[in-house]
């Protein structure tokens, strides 16, 4: 992801904040020609007793006020789902359904789905919140442009207090679908998330999410594939809660490489364009994990998957020097990863450090994946699993 862009006084938060949220209590001269449109919110939930009723509260004060809020608990240990019930018995706009068994989000946002009413249908991280005029300018967006999908930019809010985003305010643009999952490719303008965006209702219910990694981004390619257009707004709408231990957790480099690279393929196969940077994003990947300690198993799989992956992509247009990496590591994939890993010790001594840290992160997601395996499929031998063995 390109780093934000910036108001000019950095310096002054006070200033940056009152730029970027002025608009957020404005009247709105500009009048929706249908105020009827039913949008439909879904909150997935487990466990964010901490965030949630801020989140929900920013969709009750909604200056749009036709919407339904569907609050899929996830089976939460903590008092989420009671806090739920409790903005559900005050406004008859939230409605609240329980998975019957702990099944991650992607499961509990089809379940609300299934039960949602309106013509649009947007989707809300339960750690994060929204702008009053989220809705409003989306349909606005949505009203001027007939896209089918909508979004906005997100407002990333940090946990020191810090706040940023990434394009101008003023940016506003109608994508096709195949110039919006090149955006989406390029990491520029549209993101790989689910939330930040609205759909028309008939885009949604096309395809059925599942909990899986990068759950996000394989539906919003589904989506842009079946979409007219996708139009964006700059106005920062959505406030992004950037913490390392929210809803949005994380995922390892495989499967996020793995996720770019099935992009890729679809936009090569289905679009004839050929990607530019997808070489080099796995490259970047792999010599990043050729710096992980601790647990040379872990560091070896890691590896094999990276170099199996960028293997597998055939017909892109990588640099010169990128082809040649990509030829080296092929042929000779243990001698790559040694001297990429000693040429970042020696050269790059501060990237090296950071890279082999790195490695707790991929061995807490990989064994996070394995339990849940073990718990979804009741397995009573769990060396039907893949990388069981990392672990012995």
């Amino acid at each position: 992801m390109k780093r934000a862009w910036f108001y000019s006084r950095q310096d002054d938060f006070k200033y940056q904040q009152s730029v970027l949220l002025q608009f957020e209590n404005e009247e709105i001269t500009i009048m929706l020609q249908n105020t009827n449109i039913l949008v439909s919110l879904i909150i997935p939930v487990y466990n964010v007793d901490t965030y949630i009723a801020r989140c929900l509260q920013s969709i009750q004060e909604q200056s749009y006020t036709n919407f339904e809020a569907i609050l899929v608990d996830d089976c939460s240990t903590d008092d989420s789902y009671s806090i739920c019930q409790e903005f559900a018995a005050k406004d008859k706009r939230f409605k609240v359904i329980q998975m019957p068994q702990n099944s991650g989000a992607g499961n509990a946002r089809q379940k609300g789905i299934q039960i949602a009413q309106g013509d649009f249908i947007g989707f809300v991280d339960s750690d994060d919140w929204l702008g009053r005029n989220f809705i409003t300018h989306l349909l606005l967006l949505q009203q001027e442009t007939d896209a089918d999908i909508v979004s906005c930019q997100a407002l990333h809010c940090k946990q020191d207090g810090d706040i940023f985003v990434n394009f101008p305010i003023n940016l506003k643009k109608t994508y096709s679908p195949q110039n919006a999952l090149i955006l989406l490719e390029q990491e520029s303008i549209l993101y790989p998330v689910l939330w930040d965006k609205l759909y028309k209702r008939e885009i949604v219910l096309s395809t059925k999410i599942r909990t899986q990694s990068c759950e996000d981004g394989y539906a919003l390619i589904d989506y842009i594939r079946k979409a007219n257009k996708v139009a964006f707004t700059g106005l920062p709408l959505y406030h992004y809660n950037k913490s390392e231990n929210t809803l949005s957790g994380s995922v390892s480099r495989i499967d996020h490489f793995k996720f770019y690279c099935h992009l890729a393929q679809i936009l090569r196969s289905n679009y004839g364009y050929k990607s530019s940077r997808i070489v080099k994003t796995g490259l970047n990947h792999l010599h990043a994990a050729c710096c992980f300690r601790y647990n040379r198993k872990i560091r070896a799989y890691i590896i094999h998957q990276l170099i199996t992956l960028i293997g597998g992509l055939q017909d892109m247009q990588p640099s010169l020097k990128e082809k040649f990496q990509r030829f080296i590591a092929l042929r000779y994939p243990t001698a790559y990863a040694t001297y990429y890993k000693n040429y970042l010790r020696i050269f790059h001594k501060k990237t090296y450090q950071n890279n082999s840290y790195a490695v707790c992160n991929e061995y807490r997601i990989l064994l996070k994946e394995i339990i849940q395996k073990i718990n979804q499929n009741d397995a009573r031998n769990y060396e039907t699993f893949d990388c069981h063995n990392l672990f012995e």
